[in-house]
């Protein structure tokens, strides 16, 4: 916990400028919009929803998160994200947790995201994942996502995301570290 705090701030330091946004809650179900709401990305925490979406950002930096879904102090999720960029690359992080002592979510999450041609950024990303239920079990699994962003028209957006190209089981159970989906 004490080298997050040191990263954050050393980040929060090197970060020139912020701005106040709307931004999703973190996987909150009545504000997240989705593979959608990553096409017009404010803070590196959309690449939690879609990688291609660093590619969007107008300048590196750092987004933290926390909510309570549904008012249950059971549902708290807390999410860090950073992202830098370099030219036509973006590359970014995220870390979140959720949960209680019954139940628990951890995810760690890496992504690059490159500028093809004007109006075209494709994206790429990792993510570990470890689920526990108390009395019950603890599983580890890993996927990788591909995704891609383009503008046809100035003002008009289109995104594909294919979750889950490839993925690992949850332990034992066979059960996917996620669903994969298109």
């Amino acid at each position: 916990m004490r080298t997050l705090s040191i990263i954050l701030i050393v980040l929060s330091i090197c970060c020139t400028k912020g701005r106040a946004a709307f931004e999703p809650v973190f996987e909150s179900p009545w504000l997240q919009g989705g593979i959608a709401s990553s096409l017009f990305p404010r803070t590196p925490l959309a690449l939690t929803t879609n990688p291609a979406s660093m590619g969007l950002l107008e300048e590196y930096g750092i987004a933290i998160s926390a909510s309570r879904p549904f008012g249950l102090k059971r549902l708290d999720r807390t999410a860090v994200a950073g992202c830098c960029i370099f030219n036509r690359y973006a590359l970014g992080g995220a870390i979140s947790l959720s949960g209680d002592e019954a139940y628990s979510e951890a995810a760690a999450e890496a992504a690059i995201a490159w500028k093809l041609i004007n109006g075209v950024v494709a994206g790429a990303g990792i993510s570990i994942r470890r689920l526990q239920i108390s009395r019950y079990s603890r599983a580890t699994g890993a996927t990788a996502d591909i995704s891609a962003l383009w503008s046809p028209i100035e003002g008009i957006f289109s995104t594909a995301l294919f979750r889950s190209v490839l993925r690992t089981d949850l332990g034992n159970s066979g059960d996917p570290a996620a669903p994969r989906s298109l």
